[in-house]
């Protein structure tokens, strides 16, 4: 062999054994990646932002992968309270799956955080659809309901969720809500009641007891509920008010 072949053989095999040597290490770095996007625990969006955005700029996903991928980034950003952000990448995941109803969910929940509630219910009822089992999603579209006093259907909702998943302390406080505003106090404080004994520090429960408690007159035992839920959160008033709940005072 002369001595260019010779040479220019070993080039090649340097840059082989170069890209052998890298593949480890780049795989690892995607699988970082990864670990990153799919940061569940929430606590870190701004990694989790970084983790998917290298995975979607690698290219090396399926379409319907890459929708999981910026589902997770449109979670990050509603995390870090940037909406519509959350909103443009949930768009994106239902572009690259249609079918996906968690990304109809999360877009709901980042409208309805917005106040924007009648893109929510539709992106509910476009995830129920998808999903006729979907609890979360009729929990989600109950409260948006509610919000609106779009009481039966908000109930019927509620109860549906309820059915499919049982003993859920979050749909149990949303069906309180709804009892509450149609004057159904006694199940309201039944729900609410089964909500505090799965999860004790629910302001909104708290107060909305003790709203049902007031109007059925029993007045000790709704001060101290509304009292409860304030040293949770001091702005439960305010809050609840936004959903047409005050305490006869």
């Amino acid at each position: 062999m002369c001595e260019g072949l010779r040479s220019a053989a070993a080039m090649v095999l340097m840059a082989i054994i170069g890209i052998l040597a890298n593949a480890p290490s780049a795989l690892a770095q995607q699988s970082q990646y990864w670990m990153w996007c799919s940061n569940s625990d929430r606590s870190l969006p701004d990694l989790q932002i970084g983790g998917c955005s290298a995975v979607i700029q690698a290219g090396n996903e399926s379409a319907e992968t890459l929708a999981i991928v910026f589902r997770n980034r449109g979670i990050a950003y509603k995390t870090r309270g940037n909406f519509d952000r959350a909103i443009d990448d949930y768009s994106e995941a239902i572009v690259l799956n249609p079918r996906f109803a968690d990304a109809f969910l999360s877009r709901g929940m980042a409208y309805k955080t917005k106040g924007d509630l009648g893109h929510a219910i539709e992106d509910y009822g476009r995830a129920i659809q998808l999903n006729p089992r979907y609890a979360d999603a009729y929990d989600a579209r109950c409260y948006a309901r509610g919000i609106l006093d779009q009481l039966p259907d908000a109930l019927a909702d509620c109860t549906e969720s309820l059915r499919l998943l049982p003993n859920t302390y979050y749909t149990l406080d949303s069906r309180g809500l709804i009892y509450l505003k149609m004057g159904q106090f006694d199940a309201a404080i039944r729900d609410y009641d089964a909500a505090l004994k799965l999860h004790p520090n629910i302001a909104e429960s708290l107060y909305g007891r003790g709203v049902a408690k007031l109007k059925r007159g029993n007045r000790a035992a709704g001060v101290s509920d509304i009292v409860a839920a304030q040293a949770i959160n001091p702005q439960i008033a305010t809050l609840m008010a936004t959903y047409g709940i005050k305490a006869p005072l």
